[in-house]
């Protein structure tokens, strides 16, 4: 993503009660024990000389000039996979959700897995933070970085096309985005394409020839201001031309502690759900950090 190994990255593990490194090292971010090691683990992965772990329970702290001091510096945040509400009810309407949209004002690149994309969008499933309901009321806005949109991850794996559906039919301002593991969607300029091995699915609450949803593969593009594909019909694979704003969104499921998959295509290191903000895919890292993208 950044390609520089001193560049300033901040990690959000805010959404995870528990978290498992690429060697296994498992840390519970509200404790002491097993974060240096953890911390080690991630930098020698994204092979980078820092970075800043930022987590807080309080919503009083998080709206501190103090803490929000490293994501005013960062070139890079991202956030952690677990559950969605965990990390709304501690950062919405605080200074960090200020500086996270000014981070992506500034040209920097916000990433996320599982969670870490759904509190991305501007509706958040799952958001209650003391247990796993679908649609908690009360606890529903997302950061909004992607507007009148509702992120689903995980999508094949655990059987969620027909929540998509429920959401929507609930609140049909929405696109439904979901997207399976080992998948990824880069937007430039409101133009998404897939990547990787599994799919996405855009739910709009309409049917478009036989099918409800548009199920886009590696390499079909997805226009989010027109909502439509591009270039395509349902099933059908499609082109665009790149631009430049970029943003990203992934998922997998390897990361978080009580995930056990593992990526499908060994050559293409994906381990995140994810979302990133103005990436230039020529400055993308070597390694891998928050949305896990191999580059030269």
């Amino acid at each position: 993503m950044i390609n520089d190994p001193n560049a300033k990255v901040v990690f959000i593990p805010t959404a995870a009660s528990s978290l498992r490194s690429q060697n296994k090292t498992i840390w519970n971010p509200d404790k002491e024990e097993n974060k240096n090691e953890f911390k080690e683990d991630m930098l020698k992965r994204f092979k980078l000389n820092q970075i800043t772990i930022l987590h807080t329970r309080d919503r009083k702290v998080a709206d501190s000039e103090e803490f929000i001091k490293p994501v005013r510096e960062a070139k890079a945040v991202w956030i952690s996979g677990g559950n969605p509400g965990r990390f709304m009810s501690v950062y919405l309407g605080t200074k960090v959700e200020t500086e996270l949209k000014a981070l992506l004002k500034r040209g920097g690149i916000i990433a996320g897995e599982s969670a870490g994309a759904m509190v991305q969008g501007s509706y958040t499933i799952r958001g209650n933070p003391d247990k796993p309901v679908l649609m908690a009321a009360g606890s529903e806005k997302g950061l909004g970085i992607l507007n009148d949109v509702a992120i689903n991850p995980h999508l094949s794996s655990n059987n969620r096309e027909n929540e998509l559906v429920t959401i929507i039919d609930k609140y049909p301002k929405l696109l439904g985005i979901g997207i399976d593991d080992n998948t990824g969607i880069i937007v430039k300029d409101g133009i998404g394409e897939v990547f990787s091995t599994g799919r996405v699915a855009v739910y709009d609450n309409k049917k478009h020839k036989h099918d409800w949803y548009y199920w886009l593969k590696a390499g079909d593009k997805f226009d989010f201001n027109k909502r439509a594909p591009v270039n395509m019909s349902p099933g059908k694979s499609g082109s665009a031309v790149r631009t430049e704003k970029t943003f990203l969104l992934q998922s997998d499921l390897q990361s978080c502690h009580r995930c056990r998959s593992k990526p499908k295509n060994e050559s293409f290191p994906v381990d995140f759900c994810g979302f990133l903000m103005r990436l230039d895919r020529s400055r993308i890292f070597k390694s891998i950090v928050g949305v896990n993208v191999a580059g030269r």
